[in-house]
């Protein structure tokens, strides 16, 4: 087969997809010598691959963004068999079959979390709205959001293919550098969020849910919050005038090396996300020996199974006992830690190359 992958998303080194994106194309040259494969990039650094089966081609227009590059980036090229979109969007004109990856139906679940009209997320909506008839054979990272898919956009079942996310081997090696840590800010023992800007991330809970934690806890660890927070203001004003004697730091975008000293050297993970496809930050905490709290909700119990502390993501009292319990009990955090290593060690970049090779190869056959 010759496989044209749209990477549009390795730009975005920092952003879910843009990992995701990454790690798949590695993953897929190490484990994959037989298919022809071209990359098309727009921006960004290319994936490491040297594989002779590997071609990586930037196509660039400076005057158009992404709706106008992916209908024409792959127009540009040879013929192909595949052309695998590992994000949510489809093309006009097919030259192969065309594979897509849902990550989640966000914008279809939680319309009502939208507080403001932006035109041009609506016509985006329209855009989209029957694309997954576009759509030869269709990924997804887990078995909750393949139940969204089946559901909301009306496809078959037979149609999916659920292929798990992978945990890069870096987050399992535990060296901490603590120098690291304090140029943010940071001292002494901490709790970690890693989230930003949306709603949907649920950073309000964690802060009140670290506000009723009891006073000697609250002096004992600070909350560290991770990530982009400029567009809630609201946030950080509300931190600063209601509990400025608290130790909350925002640290906001990090490299991911700087993550990686977060992850390790954090007392407990916390990440109550009112939904999420896959819950990938949380795979790699528990691979950086990390005891870990997570909401109970969409894929979370699917992805962490037995090894992470479930609540409910909207009650700051019941998250922030959990809390208190888990920094109370030293046989608690050893138990977190071995099952959470023991549970990250399942999920491999390798597995999911192999699994999307078959989402290829279904395509080409049918369901």
């Amino acid at each position: 087969m010759r496989i044209v992958i749209a990477a549009w998303h390795l730009r975005d080194f920092n952003v879910g997809i843009g990992r995701y994106c990454r790690n798949l194309i590695e993953a897929i040259a190490r484990v994959d010598g037989n298919n022809d494969y071209e990359i098309l990039m727009a921006q960004g650094d290319p994936p490491s691959v040297s594989q002779p089966n590997f071609k990586l081609t930037r196509i660039r227009f400076p005057l158009f963004r992404r709706p106008f590059w992916e209908q024409v980036s792959h127009l540009l090229v040879k013929p192909y068999d595949v052309l695998h979109f590992p994000y949510d969007s489809f093309v006009i004109r097919k030259r192969g079959k065309f594979v897509a990856t849902i990550h989640d139906l966000i914008p279809e679940l939680f319309q009502s979390k939208r507080f403001s009209f932006k035109p041009a997320r609506a016509i985006s909506s329209f855009w989209m709205r029957n694309r997954a008839e576009k759509m030869d054979q269709i990924l997804t990272d887990s078995d909750c959001s393949k139940q969204d898919i089946v559901h909301f956009l009306k496809v078959p079942s037979e149609k999916i293919k659920v292929v798990y996310l992978g945990v890069e081997a870096k987050f399992f090696v535990t060296v901490k550098h603590v120098s690291v840590i304090r140029r943010l800010g940071i001292e002494g023992d901490y709790l970690l969020y890693v989230g930003g800007n949306s709603r949907l991330k649920n950073p309000e809970v964690v802060i009140e849910a670290y506000r009723r934690m009891p006073e000697t806890l609250r002096k004992q660890y600070s909350l560290v919050l991770v990530g982009d927070f400029s567009q809630r203001p609201d946030l950080k004003i509300r931190v600063a005038e209601k509990w400025g004697e608290e130790r909350i730091v925002f640290t906001g975008i990090v490299s991911e090396n700087t993550l990686l000293q977060l992850y390790r050297n954090a007392i407990l993970f916390i990440f109550p996300y009112l939904y999420s496809g896959f819950c990938l930050p949380v795979l790699e905490a528990m691979a950086s020996g990390v005891p870990t709290i997570v909401s109970n909700r969409s894929s979370f119990p699917e992805v962490a199974g037995d090894a992470a502390c479930l609540v409910d993501p909207e009650d700051a009292d019941t998250m922030s006992i959990e809390i208190g319990k888990v920094l109370s009990d030293t046989a608690l955090q050893n138990k977190c830690i071995r099952k959470g290593l023991e549970r990250a060690s399942q999920f491999t970049w390798e597995h999911t190359a192999k699994g999307t090779i078959e989402a290829y190869q279904q395509a080409i056959v049918g369901y």
